[in-house]
């Protein structure tokens, strides 16, 4: 199965990376049971401002369930500057993990209020391990 682009409106590789993502990968969808709630139905708990890197994957960490692993890749080929604002979560923490989720030494995540901030270099993978206040 293929797909062909007529459209040019896809012009830079955000877009047509972002494309060719939603083409291939079927939505993921955790169901739950009805419940009361402070949220409204329809509701994000995270909101990722970025030039050019992509979100690949967020979990909670193996061995601390109280800490969330974000893993995002640049795909333009330039740094980029990513905000990540929590919605109903203040951090408390935030610092680069490997993918074994150890820590990776500098501290190059800022915290402001409900956001965390930092940078990436051209096609760089990072991972992002972030705890939240209680």
């Amino acid at each position: 199965e293929f797909a062909i682009l007529a459209d040019n409106k896809y012009v830079n590789d955000y877009s047509l990376m972002e494309l060719s993502y939603n083409y291939n990968h079927d939505p993921t969808v955790i169901s739950n049971s009805v419940h009361s709630g402070k949220l409204p139905a329809i509701a994000s708990f995270a909101k990722v401002k970025s030039g050019s890197s992509v979100v690949s994957s967020i979990k909670f960490a193996e061995n601390r369930k109280d800490r969330l692993i974000i893993r995002l890749y640049e795909v333009e080929g330039k740094m980029d500057e990513v905000v990540i604002e929590f919605k109903t979560l203040k951090p408390s923490d935030a610092w680069f993990v490997d993918l074994n989720e150890d820590n990776v030494l500098g501290k190059d995540v800022e915290i402001e209020h409900d956001r965390i901030k930092f940078k990436m270099n051209a096609y760089e993978l990072k991972t992002v391990m972030v705890e939240f206040s209680k």
